[in-house]
């Protein structure tokens, strides 16, 4: 396939030399390359747009050109927009081509380069975006060139962040109330709410001359919790060409948005500027009856493109990219949640419930430690994440325990007539060490119960048990 493109984009390459030789020549297809805005460190978004009614049969883009050391190409966004015969991106090669089956009338977005602004991009930096284009088309069963101009596009680098310190406000019981703006943006979406303190309070409504006379606003979005513009709020902006109302029933007040510097057309209406808003809206009856202003309902200017995955602790879902419209909040599902984290919602990733909170846990009883062996203290474990949240300590040997082991004696003296006795020491079986010590047995008194004679004398011999106690008493009756 790659093979059979560079053989494509050679012959466009030969026709093309033709095209650009007659530069009188009406061109039988028109490219735009869209205009964007992006902060430093964001993804944009640049389209190409073909309008050709003649029909094409094989178009090519290449040779693109644009400053490289603020815009980088990310080249697994990049793609096709419309399906052709084939259609490839070789940027290696820095050319893109989409064949079609026979001669294509179009008015369409054919092809999306997606760029990242640098982090360090500077704010106010107008990078333009071009290239070299060629076309084919089949006449009389040739393939045969046709002449298509180009209209380049750009991206400027912009600073639309918004806080709250861009803004002088009052806050009131319904809200906040802008009464003034700080900031420098050129293209400002007014947020619908701040957090102020741990709490949040919706953008209700945007005082009388709030902004006017502000030189830089090219553009505004005013959310759809405004309840009303009061007049001249955005009076003697001289810049502003885009006012977009999200509310459907925002009340706008007297030259809330004043073009007495602009002029007008035979109609009566103001020149290069567009309100944007809902039908039926009061956006459309100010656009009507005020300044003659050229209305642009937002259900025709866009199909929603929801794009945008927003949620809260307990819903997920996706707002529209170019108005505040959102599909439905479902609520968080999947994920497993730990002793110490939430789970993770599948779908968003937002972490979600409670934790489990070792809810599972257990004492785990220690022993005591004895002559022979070391003990362990008290502890408390956790099963589910395997974790101690109480360690067992050792307790070293102890000399003084030694239950469990038993005892015996040593040294054990019988008493008799004639010594003491000795009842013996106190071994520890478990340690072998002496733990007390024995007493003296005293001597055995004689038992002189057994009567003795011969032919001239009687008397009582000792029966105690020592056979060698010879001890006699002499009978003295």
């Amino acid at each position: 396939m790659r093979k059979i493109i560079s053989i494509i984009l050679c012959i466009l390459l030969a026709c093309n030399i033709g095209v650009f030789a007659v530069a009188a020549e009406t061109p039988e297809g028109v490219v735009n390359i869209s205009t964007a805005s992006a902060l430093p460190g964001d993804q944009v978004e640049v389209i190409f747009h073909l309008v050709c009614s003649a029909g094409v049969k094989t178009l090519s883009f290449f040779d693109f050109t644009f400053d490289s050391s603020v815009l980088t190409l990310v080249e697994s966004e990049c793609q096709w927009l419309k399906d052709g015969k084939l259609h490839d991106i070789d940027f290696a090669k820095n050319t893109s081509i989409i064949t079609f089956d026979d001669n294509t009338i179009l008015d369409d977005d054919l092809l999306k380069l997606v760029f990242l602004a640098d982090e360090n991009a500077v704010v106010g930096t107008v990078v333009p975006i071009s290239c070299s284009v060629a076309a084919t088309k089949m006449i009389d069963k040739v393939e045969s060139e046709i002449s298509v101009s180009l209209v380049p596009g750009s991206v400027e680098i912009t600073d639309s962040t918004v806080s709250l310190s861009d803004f002088d406000y009052e806050i009131t019981d319904d809200g906040i109330i802008i009464t003034g703006y700080n900031g420098n943006a050129t293209d400002l979406e007014i947020p619908d709410s701040f957090e102020i303190d741990g709490s949040s309070y919706e953008v209700v409504g945007i005082a009388e001359s709030a902004f006017e006379g502000n030189e830089s606003l090219k553009s505004v979005v005013i959310p759809a919790t405004v309840e009303y513009v009061e007049d001249y709020a955005f009076y003697d902006c001289t810049s502003l060409t885009s006012i977009t109302v999200l509310g459907p029933e925002t009340q706008i007040g007297e030259e809330a948005f004043g073009y007495y510097y602009i002029s007008r057309t035979k109609d009566g209406i103001v020149e290069g500027v567009t309100i944007y808003g809902y039908q039926e809206s009061t956006a459309e009856v100010y656009a009507d009856t005020e300044d003659k202003i050229a209305f642009v309902p937002l259900e025709e200017q866009h199909t929603h493109d929801y794009s945008v995955l927003q949620s809260d602790d307990f819903y997920h879902w996706y707002k529209c990219t170019s108005c505040d419209a959102t599909t439905e909040k479902e609520a968080h599902s999947g994920g497993t949640a730990t002793c110490t984290e939430k789970a993770k919602c599948y779908f968003c990733g937002k972490e979600y419930g409670n934790d489990l909170g070792h809810a599972n846990a257990y004492d785990v009883t220690g022993k005591a430690a004895t002559c022979k062996e070391t003990g362990l203290t008290d502890g408390r474990y956790c099963p589910d994440c395997k974790t101690w949240l109480v360690e067992q300590e050792v307790i070293p040997v102890d000399s003084t325990n030694h239950v469990g082991y038993g005892t015996e004696t040593r040294d054990y003296v019988a008493a008799t007539c004639e010594a003491n006795g000795y009842t013996g020491d106190t071994y520890c079986l478990g340690c072998g060490n002496k733990i007390g010590n024995g007493a003296v047995i005293n001597k055995l008194a004689h038992d002189f119960t057994v009567l003795q004679s011969d032919a001239t004398d009687h008397w009582y011999k000792c029966t105690t048990r020592s056979l060698r106690c010879g001890i006699r008493r002499t009978c003295r009756s």
